[in-house]
């Protein structure tokens, strides 16, 4: 409480940090229009300029991030953000960006499959393509247009990923973390 991380952290990650952040925020029932305060800082005004900030990273095709490495797994974390600030305030001015990012999400789907970290890159893997559903099955419950096409095709690579036990794969059924050397090798 009160400090701050001392390190540098990755800029090609703010989007995605951004949207996990608000989401903490908007499933604790802060909107923009909350009173309550840490400091001097009303919750309300911190959810305000995540958003704001949000939708001035959206581009034209929908995608809140800059589709750096990583782009569908931040995007994703955006949007879901979007879309539950948009589902908890009548007349949201968060509506549009969220439909946007929905139907960014559905277009970077592989066909009759899931997702990976870039659009439509024939690769799928199951943190990527649970994030995206997550989202998308919110954005439906919130009376967003989600296509049940593309809801059949996540759940039918997970199908494919999962194990008669029930454990699913990474990018396929028997894989496990991804081996990152000098990261996770010890």
């Amino acid at each position: 409480a009160g400090q701050s991380y001392g390190g540098e952290g990755d800029d090609s990650y703010t989007v995605g940090a951004t949207g996990m952040a608000l989401c903490a925020f908007l499933g604790a029932g802060h909107t923009t229009r909350s009173k309550e305060k840490e400091g001097d800082r009303l919750f309300g005004d911190v959810v305000k300029a995540g958003l704001e900030y949000l939708v001035k990273q959206q581009n034209q095709t929908g995608y809140f991030d800059r589709q750096g490495p990583k782009c569908l797994y931040s995007h994703a974390w955006a949007t879901l953000a979007m879309v539950e600030a948009s589902a908890l305030l009548v007349d949201s001015p968060w509506h549009d960006p969220a439909k946007n990012g929905v139907e960014a999400i559905e277009a970077a789907q592989n066909p009759n499959a899931g997702w990976r970290y870039s659009p439509r890159c024939g690769d799928n893997d199951t943190s990527v393509t649970m994030n995206c559903m997550q989202t998308l099955a919110i954005a439906k419950i919130s009376g967003f247009d989600v296509r049940d096409a593309t809801i059949t095709g996540g759940r039918a690579w997970f199908d494919q990923v999962t194990e008669e036990s029930g454990r699913v794969g990474y990018t396929h059924r028997g894989t496990g973390k991804v081996f990152m050397p000098g990261k996770n090798d010890t």
